[in-house]
């Protein structure tokens, strides 16, 4: 894949991502202290699949239209250095035109049924977890432009790059069945340290819905790729990074099914 550069070199793109992150006061994935061993909520018995799930007064629980949309397109602008400054620009733009990325479709990209939240005892969201199914509605990139143009949007310099290289890519590539990959995972600063990405990862997990789960993560996030290795997932491949493969990418893959089921 050819990537058009941020900077002039692979060099300055790592600074680039540094910086950001610095910038920002986030981590690549935002869970590098629930990796790096901080205190989480103790584990307690729930029924499978249940909707709601209280941890330390956060709500765990799918976003809905009468949430606050603004701050769930906050929190998706902290997912990563690259995809969503480029998609939605800045942090302002992101609260504002982030809300019109969310949809009613049953199997659609951001679509409320496929979005895990965290919401806090006074009622603001602090995470958020968007997955796609083997079933993913195909990304229509030239609708999202027209809704963003027609909320009076002024697109970013690299929206197309990321509407096309990124989104669209993303329901292109094919999962198994019965499958579902994390696309966009963060949680807010002031949240960290508290467990709420693996507690909204754990509520995907004991749907009873999928029997594989699988995420991309970039291989210099040390932190998130420990967490994602203490949920259970393995390292299956990797590819270069969007936008310009200045870093890698690890796939990761875990299998929910075990023992003979898992090998049919």
């Amino acid at each position: 894949m050819d990537y058009e550069k941020l900077g002039e070199s692979p060099e300055e793109n790592r600074e680039w991502t540094e910086g950001w992150a610095e910038l920002k006061g986030v981590e690549f994935a935002g869970e590098q202290k629930e990796a790096a061993g901080e205190e989480n909520p103790a584990e307690g018995d729930r029924p499978i699949g249940e909707e709601k799930e209280r941890l330390r007064g956060f709500e765990v629980r799918n976003l809905s239209p009468e949430d606050d949309l603004s701050r769930a397109g906050e929190l998706l602008y902290m997912v990563d250095p690259f995809i969503f400054p480029d998609f939605l620009g800045d942090e302002e733009r992101a609260k504002e035109f982030g809300p019109k990325l969310f949809n009613d479709k049953e199997n659609g990209l951001f679509s409320y049924g496929r979005t895990l939240v965290a919401e806090d005892s006074d009622g603001k969201l602090e995470g958020i977890l968007c997955y796609r199914t083997s079933e993913v509605e195909p990304w229509d990139s030239e609708v999202v432009t027209e809704k963003f143009k027609e909320a009076g949007a002024e697109l970013p310099e690299n929206f197309e790059r990321a509407n096309e290289n990124y989104m669209k890519k993303i329901t292109d590539a094919e999962l198994p069945p019965k499958s579902a990959e994390l696309e966009f995972v963060a949680t807010a600063p002031e949240a960290r340290g508290q467990g709420v990405a693996t507690k909204m990862f754990e509520q995907l997990r004991d749907s009873g819905e999928f029997e594989q789960l699988h995420l991309d993560v970039l291989a210099n996030n040390e932190g998130a790729i420990n967490l994602y290795k203490k949920w259970g997932f393995e390292i299956t491949d990797e590819f270069p990074c969007y936008p310009d493969g200045s870093v890698q990418v690890y796939h990761m893959i875990l299998n929910l099914k075990k023992g003979e089921e898992a090998e049919q």
